[in-house]
C-alpha cells in the first residue's frame, strides 16, 4: 500500500533561472513553483538524483537554492529544495506566498452598469 500525502500548492510562474550542477550551467525558466520544489523548463534532460543550484531571478534579484532533481524529462525538470537551515525554509516560504498574492491592477478601472 502506497502512503498518501498531500502536495503543497503550486504556483504558475515565469521567471529565468541558471541550474549549475556536475559539470554544466544550464540557462532556462522556472515555469511553476511551491514550498518543496520547482518545475523548470532548461530545453535538456538532467539525471535523477543529481545535487546542483538554481539561480533564480525575482523581482530585479538573484536567489540561490541548492536543489536535487527528483523528475527529469526531455524538457521539463521538477527539483526539490535541500534546505539547510529553518531560516532558509522559512524565506522560500515567504517568497511563494508572494507568488501567490495577486498583483493588484493599477489606475483606473472602467465598470460597466447594467
Amino acid at each position: 500500500m502506497q502512503k498518501f500525502e498531500y502536495r503543497g500548492a503550486r504556483f504558475a510562474v515565469d521567471l529565468p533561472v541558471r541550474f549549475a550542477g556536475g559539470n554544466r550551467t544550464l540557462a532556462g525558466r522556472c515555469i511553476e513553483m511551491s514550498k518543496e520544489g520547482l518545475r523548470l523548463d532548461l530545453g535538456e534532460q538532467l539525471d535523477s538524483d543529481s545535487c546542483g543550484k538554481v539561480f533564480l531571478v525575482h523581482q530585479g534579484r538573484t536567489l540561490e537554492f541548492s536543489v536535487r532533481v527528483i523528475h527529469a524529462g526531455a524538457k521539463f525538470c521538477g527539483m526539490e529544495f535541500i534546505y539547510s537551515s529553518d531560516a532558509e525554509q522559512l524565506a522560500v516560504a515567504h517568497l511563494v506566498e508572494s507568488l501567490a498574492v495577486p498583483q493588484t491592477a493599477r489606475g483606473l478601472v472602467l465598470l460597466k452598469t447594467p
